[in-house]
């Protein structure tokens, strides 16, 4: 195992001797207080809490060739040494690195990099008090399995390291962030400016508009109002339209206004008349539409036409209806859908002739992974 000692540890911040003209208390009284006004207790451990680096950090953890470095950073450690310890702070003031184990002849293994906290005070018995950013090397499998996690350890990172000759070391970052804060900025003007400034962060952001009160959502560079319907997309008919005699008809195709459109989980396919669906989910979708049935009309109704990749689909709902009268109808579904899934809305009309399909609107909502 390799390591090196933190330059700046929280652990021991006033350590002051007990005598009766100074301050009695230990470092573990110190983080017991300190945590008290940071973050969060767990549960399980009212005195600890959920390890983590500091929300806003970037890239902590990057190999490059055999060299795998850890980055500047700072964070917290609940090393579990007692129900009482307490939490570490620490911080990494400039970047460690080493030059990973060879490979192995034949096989892959997984290392793994964290921070690790010694206290001889609280009886761990290393006869240290420190901080050590470390880095354990893993066992060359066939199928390589993931170290253990040792005793009073934060995992920054793995590392897999493929056998000699087949292709290069590769890391996955596996640490937590600790809670984020809400940003404010006075009026919404200021806000570019704070989504530029956070940049590169690895954790979600929120913001407090002053002004309005307003609390905003950063994803992928736009701010959402938290308030406001996310991750859904309504498309509704440009114009007037036609049923086809005893046929279902996709009526988006060349006739289409893409209304609202929130959280960049949708996109339009025009030449398709569809709605594609950016990230995989469960989704509610919703169809209306309103129609004048032509004469001899008996059945008519709403539907969507799935497309998801090799496999298509669809779902229907069909009523009686009475001819050349005006008559809407409307549909619900839940559906799992995967990512690149595309969703067109269909009017179908049973009987000779061609009727009329006054308006549609087609509702799609993700609302779950």
């Amino acid at each position: 195992m390799a390591e090196q000692t933190i330059a700046q540890v929280g652990g021991w911040p006033f350590n002051a001797p007990s005598d009766t003209d100074q301050p009695e208390y230990t470092a573990r009284d110190a983080r017991q207080l300190v945590t008290a006004t940071s973050v969060p207790a767990l549960p399980s451990r009212p005195l600890g809490t959920r390890s983590g680096v500091r929300p806003g950090t970037g890239t902590v953890v990057w190999v490059a060739g055999g060299t795998v470095s850890v980055g500047t950073h700072s964070g917290v450690v609940d090393a579990g040494l007692a129900s009482a310890t307490g939490p570490y702070s620490y911080a990494v003031t400039a970047p460690v690195a080493w030059t990973l184990d060879a490979p192995h002849a034949t096989y892959p293994r997984v290392d793994l990099v964290g921070v690790r906290i010694d206290d001889d005070d609280e009886a761990d018995g290393t006869g240290q008090r420190r901080a050590v950013v470390a880095y354990l090397p893993g066992d060359p499998s066939v199928s390589p399995a993931v170290p253990t996690t040792p005793d009073r350890w934060m995992v920054l990172a793995r590392v897999s390291v493929p056998a000699s000759g087949t292709g290069n070391p590769a890391v996955t970052e596996v640490w937590d962030a600790l809670p984020s804060p809400v940003w404010t900025v006075r009026t919404a003007a200021d806000l570019p400016a704070l989504a530029a400034h956070l940049a590169g962060s690895q954790t979600p952001a929120m913001a407090q508009v002053a002004d309005t009160g307003t609390l905003m959502t950063l994803d992928d560079g736009s701010w959402s109002d938290v308030a406001a319907p996310r991750r859904f997309v309504q498309i509704a008919s440009a114009a007037a339209s036609t049923t086809t005699a005893n046929a279902w008809k996709n009526v988006a195709t060349g006739n289409t206004t893409v209304g609202q459109a929130t959280g960049g989980e949708f996109e339009y396919d025009t030449a398709a008349g569809a709605v594609k669906v950016v990230r995989t989910g469960i989704f509610v979708i919703s169809m209306t539409a309103s129609i004048t049935p032509a004469a001899n009309t008996t059945r008519a109704g709403v539907g969507l036409s799935l497309n998801e990749g090799a496999v298509s689909s669809s779902l229907q709902q069909v009523y009686q209806c009475p001819d050349a009268t005006p008559v809407s109808f409307a549909a619900t579904w839940t559906r799992a859908l995967s990512a690149g899934s595309r969703v067109s809305p269909m009017v179908y009309s049973q009987g000779a002739g061609t009727g009329s399909v006054q308006s549609y609107l087609l509702t799609i909502a993700r609302i779950s992974d």
